[in-house]
């Protein structure tokens, strides 16, 4: 059996991972308080769907990120979307926040904003 240290060497020594770890943790913190008012709630998860597709669209182009990884954050986010939003018009606003996060991540580090 494989130790926790062990275990985690893959994700935590890659070349790309120290910032994706340090944007995912910065992401999950700012997600706000668990008893947020229901409208607050939507300001809170736009945010972070903001927030998580900056992430996902850097660490799609880092080739030591595997692209089966990335795309279970995105299925699972996504499922987070459906979950929360009462009504179509939510889902296709939190969905578009999360694709536009996404294009911007991918810039950023395209032109060298971030690594």
């Amino acid at each position: 059996m494989r130790t926790l240290q062990n275990r985690l060497w893959p994700m935590t020594h890659r070349k790309c991972s120290p910032s994706f770890h340090a944007a995912l943790l910065a992401g999950i913190l700012l997600a706000g308080p668990a008893g947020a008012a229901p409208g607050d709630k939507f300001d809170v998860l736009r945010d972070l769907a903001g927030r998580v597709g900056a992430v996902v669209g850097s660490a799609m182009t880092c080739k030591e990120i595997a692209r089966p990884r990335v795309q279970t954050v995105v299925d699972k986010f996504t499922s987070v979307i459906r979950e929360a939003s009462t009504n179509e018009a939510e889902r296709t606003e939190l969905t578009q926040t999360l694709d536009r996060g996404v294009t911007d991540g991918r810039t950023a580090v395209a032109i060298g904003r971030t690594d």
